[in-house]
């Protein structure tokens, strides 16, 4: 239809409506034409004026409009509208990313296609009652992607419409996936958190600012023998003894002035009325405007540390009670050696008092001159080891010029890093016992003389006797009553001299002092005095060093001498060792026929009748018993002899390690 039709078609239905009009009116009576016409154009211009405002009120309209629809079809969360059967009468574009479906093949669904089977029921009773019930309607569904997984999704809903029937509802719903982890991962949290504040090793209590005891934890009930339920609600005070009440709650105080305890000491009394040392730390905890909502402390038992502190300052009393009595300083040094503690027996043994020794001398500088530098030397290298030494026998010059022997013993004194901070040890005054020692020295010396000088006359005239005996039998040839008394006589002989033999080395006994002596080297020399063949020998000790009398090695060499001899067979022996808490057990053991039962205790006895072998071996007893080593036989018969030697702590060493 052209534009002339159209003005046509307008004119037409404007007449029509016109001759509904009266033809006269009593406000255009007493008009000129001029006048009509006047009022007729400003009409006109009115009707324009309108007819563009209008125009402009649809262009906003449907602007609004189109943004309306854009902020509905673009809205992060998903938009629909159902009826009373759950159908989708409308969905936004949200709504079908969601549920991974074409928004044209969504409408006229139902959305119950969407919700998971075992959540049907509730759908259905969210939907009812969202068409019954004013107001907003939530719940939380999980719904089933197109591709079938499964999300947790939160709806939130308004039914619309006025009136007692509703059958339409506005729906709105968005993915939850992320708030459920976040909830999952908070109570994980909370209930970890939880945990560790109820089964924490440590005690943990908590308080409001009214001093009100809102948390106690089970090692709070265990420290107390109070069970939370009875403590809950409780003031705080009624966990201190009434002695120490005003302090603890002195120090409490102060938490809410917002200071927090480092280390505080508060004694905390137990059910059965006995009281606990507790070291305490401590924190408040605030509102967001910093207001203090509560505080939290956590302590540490430290009852047994305080007795066993009050123990060790008894004890210190006492020993120095004892060292003064036994005339032995207590000192200590830092890891220059300068003293930096001295007792005052120091005064009585060595003529310094205490403020004479500390900071001014090293202990070191008590040695005499002559060896000084030596023995600082090989004082320096056993701290860089910082392992503890036992009975160092060493000489100091006193204040009054004399020379005295002491015994040290020694502990390093170590840092919370490992690093080396001083020694503490003790000196006791051994100068009688080494001039006692120095006197028997002297007469051993004299006894060995006169015992070599008998054993020599001994020798002599038994080897003339034995002379005579052979002559006597070649003069008593046929008479063998008296050949036989001639042949007992010649063994008398051999027994003694092997008796002679093993005074020797009794003479040498003890005449020199013990010494520091490689196991594995020591056994090799014994050995080799001795014709081995074609007897392996394992030596599995390695650097380990006992001390001992310089006649170990003599000692060994008894040792392997008698599984040669008595062994019957032997093709191996071995020397090995393993560590125990008192010490270790140096094993020698071959592969013979070994010892009866009967015999194991006998081997180490004196008595008349008694062999060269074992004779041999309780010289290797008293070798060893010299400096507390101790020896017995436990192999099995039939399958060797074995012999362990106990040595006890203190006399053994892993050469380099300085243990």
């Amino acid at each position: 239809m052209g534009t002339a039709d159209s003005k046509r078609s307008l004119r037409d239905d404007a007449e029509g409506k016109l001759a509904g009009v009266p033809k006269h009116s009593s406000d255009l009576k007493g008009h000129t034409p001029e006048q009509l016409i006047h009022e007729l154009r400003v009409h006109q211009i009115e009707l324009e004026i309108q007819a563009e405002e209008l125009k402009k009120s649809k262009l906003a309209l449907e602007e609004s409009r189109d943004k309306l629809l854009d902020l509905y079809d673009f809205a992060p969360i998903g938009l629909l509208t159902v009826n009373e059967k759950g159908t989708i009468i409308e969905v936004n574009l949200t709504c079908s990313k969601l549920l991974g479906v074409e928004r044209s093949k969504l409408e006229r669904t139902r959305f119950s296609k969407f919700v998971v089977p075992e959540e049907q029921d509730q759908w259905y009773w969210y939907i009812t009652n969202l068409l019954r019930q004013e107001g907003k309607q939530c719940c939380t569904l999980r719904l089933k992607y197109a591709g079938g997984s499964a999300f947790p999704a939160r709806l939130e809903g308004v039914r619309l419409g006025s009136g007692e029937i509703h059958t339409e509802a506005r729906i709105a719903f968005s993915d939850i996936t992320d708030m459920k982890r976040a909830e999952e991962a908070m109570q994980s949290t909370n209930e970890y958190l939880n945990n560790l504040f109820d089964y924490a090793n440590a005690p943990i209590i908590v308080w409001d600012p009214n001093y009100v005891i809102t948390r106690f934890n089970h090692a709070f009930e265990n420290l107390t023998h109070i069970s939370e339920q009875d403590i809950i609600g409780q003031p705080l005070e009624v966990l201190f003894p009434k002695e120490s009440k005003d302090r603890s709650l002195l120090q409490i105080n102060k938490t809410l002035e917002g200071k927090r305890w480092e280390t505080v000491e508060i004694p905390i009394l137990v059910k059965d009325g006995s009281v606990r040392t507790v070291l305490w730390n401590s924190a408040n905890i605030v509102n967001p405007s910093g207001r203090i909502i509560s505080t939290i402390a956590q302590g540490v038992d430290i009852t047994g540390r305080k007795r066993a502190e009050e123990a060790l300052r008894e004890s210190a009393i006492r020993f120095d009670e004892l060292a003064e009595q036994n005339n032995t300083v207590v000192w200590e040094v830092d890891t220059g050696g300068l003293f930096t503690y001295v007792s005052r027996i120091s005064e009585t043994v060595w003529g310094y008092r205490p403020d004479e020794l500390v900071g001014h001398l090293h202990f070191y500088d008590l040695h005499p001159e002559s060896q000084r530098e030596v023995f600082k030397a090989a004082s320096f290298a056993v701290f860089e080891q910082k392992e503890p030494f036992l009975n160092l026998e060493n000489a100091i010059q006193i204040k009054d010029g004399r020379t005295i022997w002491l015994s040290t013993n020694g502990i390093p004194l170590l840092n919370d890093d490992g690093t080396l901070r001083g020694y503490r040890g003790s000196d006791t005054d051994i100068t009688e016992r080494k001039q006692a020692e120095a006197a028997l020295l002297r007469v051993n010396q004299k006894l060995n003389v006169i015992s070599h000088l008998t054993r020599t006359e001994l020798t002599s005239q038994i080897f003339v006797l034995n002379g005579y005996v052979t002559m006597a039998k070649i003069f008593s040839a046929g008479q063998d009553r008296v050949i036989g008394a001639l042949e007992k006589g010649e063994r008398a002989i051999l027994s003694i001299n092997g008796t002679i033999a093993s005074s020797k080395d009794y003479q040498d006994m003890g005449v020199k002092p013990p010494l520091w002596q490689n196991v594995k080297k020591t056994m090799l020399f014994g050995l080799s005095h001795l014709s081995i063949g074609k007897i392996q020998h394992s030596l599995e000790t390695g650097n380990l060093e006992i001390f001992a009398d310089p006649l170990l090695e003599k000692a060994f060499q008894h040792l392997a001498g008698n599984s040669f001899v008595h062994g019957d067979h032997v093709t191996r022996i071995r020397l090995w060792h393993t560590i125990t808490p008192d010490g270790i057990n140096l094993i020698f053991e071959d592969d013979g026929i070994g010892i009866l039962p009967e015999k194991k205790e006998q081997i180490f006895l004196r008595s008349e009748d008694i062999t060269t072998s074992v004779r041999d071996l309780f010289f290797v007893h008293d070798i060893l018993e010299i400096t507390g080593i101790t020896i017995r036989e436990t192999g099995e018969p039939g399958k060797g002899a074995r012999f362990e030697m106990i040595v006890p702590n203190g006399i053994w060493r892993l050469s380099g390690s300085g243990t």
